[in-house]
């Protein structure tokens, strides 16, 4: 079981930044999941490794690439899309955005096909060299770069929602889009804000994931569907709802691929899913009680 702890948190930490960037984006749009977001993770980690392999740059500038071409492909979905979308549909049930989101998700793949070709591809690692050991347990470098990075992500969208003027409009809009746009909130330019900014967490866990194993251009929907997953787990409320719940989502997978085989871990998310839907669709951690002021 102690070998089991690493994989555990590297991917947990994986799929707990997508589940951010839907966190992010379900707030600014009142409720509304951006089904692309999963492509968005494999643009980041293929561009890391054709920046390499193709261009031959240095290793900042290809991890910089990898971060900001998926933040500018969420943005033009958001600005090209979305924006007139959610304009013919306003009110905040309305099934027309989401879909949108997953034809995204589709145009995008085919995009990256032609692009990235149809082989996987495998990113660089940032810090290659021997692994620590801690205890009798091997941790790589680049595990730890994951695990670090996706903490400090956590903690700067904290403060950024708890702190910030942007941050702290972005969840009233969430709290009540209709109510934002009559007050006079600038709703599609903080929606702009949280698409770039879940682009860039996708682009983060995109570009740290591919060292991990090869990306195909086709593999977004995989990180689509666990990112979805572990957000409604967790708990869609809040930023550390994304947290729990993709490190409890990846170790049930590995436990599951362990003693049972990994060819029942899409099994084991889709019966997760459906349970948190059917028994706890507020997720594990309970959304914060209103201030009273």
């Amino acid at each position: 079981m102690v070998e089991l702890i690493v994989p555990i948190l590297v991917n947990g930490s994986v799929t707990a930044l997508a589940a951010l960037a839907f966190h992010i984006v379900v707030r600014s749009t009142g409720g509304i999941a951006d089904f692309a977001l999963g492509q968005y993770l494999i643009i980041g980690g293929l561009t890391t490794a054709l920046a390499l392999r193709a261009l031959h740059l240095p290793p900042g500038l290809v991890f910089l690439l990898g971060i900001l071409v998926p933040a500018v492909v969420a943005e033009l979905n958001e600005l090209l899309v979305m924006r007139r979308v959610i304009a013919l549909n306003p009110d905040p049930t309305a099934l027309a955005p989401v879909v949108a989101t997953v034809s995204l998700l589709w145009i995008w793949e085919q995009v990256s096909r032609l692009v990235f070709g149809d082989f996987p591809l495998r990113g660089p690692e940032p810090f290659p060299g021997p692994a620590f050991q801690i205890g009798e347990l091997p941790l790589a470098r680049h595990s730890l770069v994951v695990i670090v990075s996706a903490l400090a992500c956590f903690l700067a969208v904290h403060v950024w929602l708890e702190r910030t003027r942007s941050g702290r409009m972005l969840r009233a809009i969430g709290d009540n889009r209709l109510a934002a746009e009559l007050l006079g909130f600038r709703v599609d330019r903080n929606r702009a804000i949280a698409f770039i900014v879940a682009g860039l967490i996708a682009g983060v866990a995109g570009s740290l994931a591919s060292p991990l194993a090869g990306f195909r251009a086709l593999g977004g929907a995989y990180y689509t569907l666990n990112g979805f997953v572990a957000l409604f787990l967790g708990g869609s409320a809040t930023p550390l709802g994304s947290l729990v719940g993709g490190m409890l989502l990846e170790a049930l997978k590995i436990l599951i691929a362990r003693y049972a085989g990994s060819g029942y871990q899409d099994y084991m998310v889709l019966a997760v899913a459906l349970a948190i839907f059917a028994l706890r669709p507020q997720g594990l951690l309970s959304p914060p009680r209103a201030r009273v002021a």
